[in-house]
């Protein structure tokens, strides 16, 4: 992987660098930074990523901003920056 791009004004609290196809549920995240392509299965917070978006590419740089739960990659890497907690 070319050199990860970490955003630290972005994130509130912490980050979590994902790079496999195993959930991650139970967090709070405010933005997910695509370090290269990457697709997810899928994406739950302030909306679901369903059907044909849930398989669309990110390119590698995009940044997605809101309040995620969960997710789950098919293939790529993340910087998921975790939220203040409530």
């Amino acid at each position: 992987m070319g050199g990860i791009h970490f955003i630290p004004q972005i994130g509130e609290t912490d980050s979590l660098l994902v790079t496999d196809t195993a959930a991650v549920t139970a967090q709070n995240f405010c933005a997910l930074y695509c370090a290269e392509a990457t697709v997810f299965s899928a994406l739950t917070g302030t909306y679901t990523l369903q059907g044909a978006l849930a398989d669309c590419t990110f390119a590698a740089g995009t940044i997605i901003l809101g309040n995620f739960t969960a997710f789950t990659l098919a293939s790529g890497a993340v910087v998921a920056y975790k939220a203040k907690p409530s």
